[in-house]
């Protein structure tokens, strides 16, 4: 499923079956667990969508530019000759490799869009602020923690009205294990298995630009790696799934049964 209507169409057509079903009475016992599908199939009309447009957009152009100058997936997809010493080029054919979905920036690009998105929160970041266009960022910034994590939305905060789409705006996430998310034990209102360094915490802030996160919402989880620099800031890069805010990851069973028959003592 490749778009929004189709993953609509998708969840009509099990709506419409849980619909016959409570139609014609087919298994009164189970009306209860059929409603609850049905309500969930409501959610879920309106929620896979977004999932599907934020997983285009994300991790949007300054995260990029982080992990592009700091450490991180897009650092890998920079132009050919630049980190090295020789020149750059504006030849698509000379980078690195191309992606489809998204391309890498050379270094000045990456630095030019870090500088503008740092002068939007300049609060957060007032060392960095005072820095100018020709100044090499990566020499005074550095990455000093690193961790693949499974993150929950809890609230966002737009840029003012009348900003451009490119205008940073906050996600405030928190940890997530998809396992473990019907018990509690935790800040964040979920048991995690995992320890990480957010585990007995509120959570953090992400810097989003306002065109992906009008996509986002409450409650949507997601799966990142997720980068600290010395200066407090913190980015993500290398998405691996969005998912909807009633997203439960079901374990295989029979698969698991079947594994433990190779299992020596």
């Amino acid at each position: 499923m490749n778009s929004p209507a189709e993953l609509q169409t998708a969840v009509k057509t099990v709506r419409n079956f849980l619909n016959f079903v409570m139609y014609h009475n087919a298994c009164p016992e189970f009306n209860i667990n059929i409603k609850q599908a049905i309500a969930t199939c409501d959610l879920g009309e309106k929620e896979l969508p977004l999932c599907k447009m934020v997983s285009d957009k994300f991790p949007g152009e300054f995260n990029k530019s982080c992990s592009t100058l700091f450490g991180g997936y897009y650092q890998q997809l920079v132009p050919t000759g630049v980190w090295d010493g020789g020149s750059s080029s504006d030849n698509p054919n000379e980078r690195t490799f191309i992606s489809p979905i998204a391309a890498g920036y050379t270094k000045d690009e990456a630095q030019k869009i870090y500088l503008n998105g740092i002068k939007q929160i300049h609060t957060l970041l007032q060392n960095e602020e005072e820095q100018g266009e020709g100044e090499d960022v990566t020499t005074k910034t550095k990455t000093i923690y690193k961790e693949h994590i499974s993150l929950r939305v809890t609230d966002l905060h737009f840029p003012p009205e009348g900003t451009s789409k490119d205008a940073l705006g906050i996600l405030h996430v928190v940890l997530w294990d998809p396992e473990e998310q019907n018990t509690s034990t935790s800040t964040t209102g979920l048991s995690v298995s995992v320890r990480s360094k957010w585990t007995d915490t509120d959570g953090f802030d992400l810097m989003i630009e306002k065109h992906a996160l009008q996509y986002c919402f409450e409650g949507m989880c997601f799966n990142c790696t997720v980068h600290e620099l010395d200066n407090g800031l913190i980015y993500f890069d290398q998405v691996t799934g969005v998912m909807t805010s009633f997203y439960l990851e079901l374990n295989d069973e029979k698969a698991e049964a079947d594994s433990s028959d190779y299992e020596f003592d």
